[in-house]
């Protein structure tokens, strides 16, 4: 039975009735969306003041412009003009439920909580008001929800009165499950080809990709509610753009064939797109960590993380690399930084000595091979550390102690002491080592990146930035990482 004939199957009528008798709707998509948790009341319920008050409080938000139309409705009386106001008789009682117009009756019923001040002509045109009665006739073909779903999109999601996006995605969201639950033992997480040709029945305007990747974007908002995350309706494209991207969505969100992400996926959304002073705040800023996931590196992803580094400068700095002025810019950026420094606030602090030391070290490490390869300017001086890491004034850490304090110390300087337990030499363009760090023979072992050679047996001191879980370049992920600067004997 196709959807034009739907006609057959329900009437309006036009009726009169007072607002004491009208009930707003709690399934309306803007109070579903807004709640914190599921509102699904009985009929017998939607007529208790505490229901109607709860209700009231969310459709009376900034955000759905009520305050405007009680202006309107204050200065010109209610205009019963365009789209009618649609109700449904509550069984055994004279209430009626809006299935549209819950706006409309928000404005009202605050406007007659103190009728003294309004114009006579105003409370005369509030005191009766003409709405149209929805009359369902019984049929093997469509529910009575399936006509009240048709009857909605035409108004919000096809026609003149467009819903926002996250409002029209729950519709799509409500008819689908509604769908679903009536298949007899099925399941409910996993998309039903059947039930979103239903849905296709009720909405032919929108096509199937609409209707999966809509169920996907509800799914994911509803659970970041549940989890407490302050997502709004607003984060819908960013939830859409999370979601729609098959790499980003499933290998750093962790969203799975349920649509569902898993809870280090959610907390990456939070920080990213929800909170506050978060990164990405629009689709050009998405657009711009796209692509630094997929030609930065992974340090470059903890950077953006942790607040280091902001997604402009970090996609400037994508750009240079695949322009290969990458190396050049960020060294000319260090030195303006250096020059713009006032040595005359030098205090001689623990800190302020250890923190230079970091820097001379860093430089003769990184940087002054690279001099002498060149074959540059070789009368540069060379400042020189003592080769010992604990007169950087650092904690130096065993194996066991960096496992410990694992959690604490992901993507911090630290610096380690142990055994060259085994080498291997990775088959880069540039010839890197992996060590293995053990305390003693036998024990649990960190993995050491560097370009330095050391003999297995070795006592090595080694400072670097320590990660806890890192995934490598062969695919591994390994429990404990770090990426040394210095390795000392």
């Amino acid at each position: 039975m196709g959807i034009a004939n739907i006609t057959k199957y329900y009437k309006l009528e036009p009726v009169y009735v007072t607002p004491g008798q009208l009930l707003l709707d709690p399934t309306n998509p803007r109070i579903i969306i807004d709640a914190k948790d599921n509102i699904d009341y009985p009929e017998s319920k939607l007529a208790l003041p505490k229901v109607q008050d709860d209700i009231l409080k969310i459709i009376n938000k900034d955000e759905y412009n009520v305050a405007k139309l009680i202006k309107d409705v204050r200065n010109t009386g209610f205009i019963n003009a365009g789209q009618h106001m649609i109700v449904k008789k509550i069984s055994f009682s004279n209430k009626y439920l809006v299935i549209e117009g819950n706006r409309r009756t928000t404005a009202i019923k605050h406007l007659l909580q103190d009728p003294k001040k309004l114009d006579k002509s105003v409370l005369k045109s509030l005191q009766e008001i003409k709405v149209q009665q929805f009359l369902f006739t019984q049929n093997e073909y469509f529910s009575e929800e399936d006509i009240i779903d048709v009857i909605l999109g035409k108004i919000h999601v096809s026609g003149p009165m467009k819903w926002g996006a996250m409002e029209k995605t729950y519709h799509i969201y409500k008819t689908y499950m509604r769908e679903l639950g009536m298949l007899n033992g099925s399941n409910t997480s996993v998309p039903n080809d059947l039930c979103i040709d239903k849905v296709l029945e009720i909405y032919p305007f929108l096509d199937r990709k609409d209707i999966i990747i809509s169920l996907c974007i509800y799914k994911v908002y509803s659970q970041l509610k549940r989890n407490d995350y302050e997502v709004k309706t607003g984060h819908f494209t960013l939830i859409d753009l999370a979601v729609s991207d098959k790499t980003i969505s499933k290998d750093y969100f962790h969203l799975n064939e349920l649509d569902k992400m898993s809870d280090v996926g959610l907390e990456r959304f939070n920080k990213l797109c929800i909170e506050d002073n978060c990164q990405i705040t629009n689709p050009k800023l998405w657009n711009k960590f796209k692509d630094i996931y997929k030609h930065g590196s992974e340090n470059d992803i903890r950077q953006i993380e942790s607040g280091i580094s902001g997604i402009e400068e970090l996609h400037s700095d994508i750009k240079d690399r695949k322009k290969g002025n990458y190396f050049l810019s960020k060294i000319e950026g260090i030195l303006k930084k250096i020059e713009k420094l006032n040595i005359d606030k030098f205090q001689g602090s623990k800190k302020e000595i250890m923190v230079a030391g970091k820097i001379i070290s860093l430089v003769n490490n990184k940087l002054a091979r690279l001099i002498d390869v060149e074959g540059t300017d070789s009368d540069a001086e060379e400042i020189t550390l003592p080769n010992d890491a604990s007169l950087l004034e650092e904690e130096v850490y065993t194996v066991a102690e960096l496992f410990e304090k694992r959690m604490e110390l992901d993507n911090e300087y630290v610096v380690l002491k142990g055994m060259v337990d085994r080498v291997v030499i990775t088959a880069n363009d540039e010839e890197e080592y992996r060590l293995f760090i053990q305390d003693e023979v036998g024990t649990d072992d960190i993995l050491i990146t560097t370009t330095d050679h050391r003999m297995v047996g070795e006592t090595v001191t080694i400072r670097g930035r320590f990660f806890f879980n890192k995934k490598l370049e062969d695919g591994y992920t390994y429990p404990a990482v770090i990426e040394a600067e210095q390795v000392l004997d």
